[in-house]
């Protein structure tokens, strides 16, 4: 305590407030307040303790008396309300009648009342409790509906682990799939056959022979959908790894694309800008703010500057460029694909076909280092892999609900059916003579087809479906 002036003024610091308000908060009026109205710092604090630990009798007294009336209750005070003002108005039947309508709804608030305090009364009942009263109302015996119940909740709890289970394998394929295609990349393995469809034989060879790159893929999965999207009647061209390859995901080949990149001289950068403005951006979507600061940034010579996600539009925009064999990056190209090799790479992922074609393959590469692997002949594809590929893309169609794939998938159905019966055909090939077996192949050849019928492809589908038995039939047929 001092004084100034004859005032006197005190020394100690009062604070009114609960534990953990904040300083500028308003804790009411109106009082009293409701457990709503404290903040989350209040809540967490105890505000409960500051305010002597107990519960806030009005507001609890406020809720109890809510509870309390129900539905009935109010339909009673309307009908209360109606015979009051009936009866003003000089029409005391019609008063009387609400009346009689206010007593009943007051006995049946009654009678709801008293339900809800024997059903707090009552003590709580587990959930197989549960089902086993329900199946005894259902006209089972005790034990019959206890084993009905068991057998419920263990369904339940199956039901529960396999889709927790299929929903980790689901996750856990993504994230692998994400984790090789962004940053650690993909391995081709030694034996690995990559595969190219074109409609020229020999393309892998073409391509090496000219000292260009081809586009490949070495997945199950992504062969068939690529045979059965990009076209059946194409060559298979094929190659064989002959070691290890590694391929650079698309923060590896970002990396290396900036190294080569400070390596390009003024007319490779113009190349790269020219690649990007012609077909590029409009590839990958690039929005305008994203292609003035990637132009810039072209234009001085520096991608220093430039944040991670435009560097990787630029770079996606070059990727898909790459395809373009003829006119663009024709200086750049080299250089890039010589700095790849050097880092060790044999390949880099075709982001083109991961994120913006209609393909959407898992793992499409492209192979540019051509000493490590085999070129191998060219093929068409078999009625088996046809099938497969089919199938394939009728399971894609219902999983993505693209109408397009599962209408093209449907087609699965009768070659597959024909697929599957093969080898109970050839079997039945063996027990006939040679003229009675090559006439059933024929025979099966148009039952497999026959949706094919009328169209381009039908004459040449049996033809290789005549000769691929014809062929396994004159192999088998004296071993018989």
């Amino acid at each position: 305590m001092y004084t100034i002036g004859g005032v006197a003024y005190s020394t100690e610091l009062y604070h009114h407030g609960i534990l953990g308000m904040r300083w500028g908060d308003k804790n009411g009026p109106p009082y009293p307040l409701g457990s709503g109205d404290h903040s989350a710092s209040e809540k967490k604090a105890g505000y409960k303790k500051s305010l002597g630990g107990g519960r806030n009798e009005e507001l609890y007294d406020r809720k109890e008396k809510k509870v309390s009336k129900n539905r009935y209750d109010r339909m009673a005070s309307r009908y209360e309300k109606r015979a009051e003002k009936l009866e003003k108005q000089g029409q005391n039947s019609k008063a009387n009648n609400a009346r009689k309508a206010a007593e009943k709804m007051k006995q049946t608030a009654d009678k709801e009342r008293e339900k809800q305090e024997a059903k707090k009364n009552e003590p709580k009942k587990t959930y197989r409790e549960k089902l086993v009263d329900r199946y005894k109302e259902y006209g089972l015996s005790e034990k019959e509906a206890q084993e009905a119940a068991d057998r419920k909740i263990a369904i339940e709890k199956g039901v529960v682990v396999g889709a927790v289970t299929v929903a980790a394998l689901a996750g856990a394929w993504y994230v692998n799939r994400e984790i090789g295609r962004n940053i650690t990349g993909k391995i081709i393995k030694k034996g690995t056959i990559m595969q190219t469809l074109s409609p020229f034989d020999n393309r892998i060879q073409n391509m090496v022979d000219s000292g260009e790159h081809f586009f490949t893929t070495f997945t199950k999965k992504d062969k068939l959908t690529y045979l059965g999207d990009f076209g059946m009647d194409k060559f298979i061209n094929r190659a064989k790894a002959t070691q290890d390859m590694k391929i650079a995901s698309r923060n590896q080949s970002i990396e290396v694309f900036k190294d080569a990149f400070k390596k390009a001289n003024k007319d490779q950068i113009k190349e790269i800008s020219d690649a990007v403005t012609n077909g590029g951006f409009r590839r990958t979507s690039t929005p305008l703010g994203a292609k003035i600061r990637i132009l810039g940034a072209l234009e001085e010579g520096n991608l220093e500057y430039l944040s991670k996600k435009d560097l990787g539009l630029l770079y996606d925009s070059v990727n898909y460029k790459l395809a373009d064999q003829e006119d663009a990056l024709l200086s750049f190209r080299p250089q890039l694909y010589t700095e790849f090799v050097n880092k060790g790479f044999g390949g880099l992922m075709d982001t083109n076909d991961q994120r913006y074609s209609c393909l959407v393959g898992d793992f499409p590469s492209i192979i540019i280092d051509k000493t490590k692997f085999d070129v191998l002949p060219s093929t068409k594809a078999t009625t088996g892999q046809k099938s497969a590929a089919l199938g394939w893309q009728f399971v894609r169609g219902a999983a993505s609900n693209k109408v397009g794939l599962a209408v093209m998938g449907a087609e699965f159905g009768m070659i597959a059916s024909n697929t599957y019966d093969r080898n109970r055909m050839r079997q039945a090939y063996l027990g006939m003579t040679e003229s009675e077996a090559k006439a059933k192949i024929k025979s099966n050849a148009a039952k497999a087809y026959k949706n094919y019928k009328g169209t381009k492809d039908y004459q040449r589908l049996i033809k290789e479906y005549i000769n691929e038995e014809n062929k396994w039939y004159d192999k088998h047929k004296d071993k018989t």
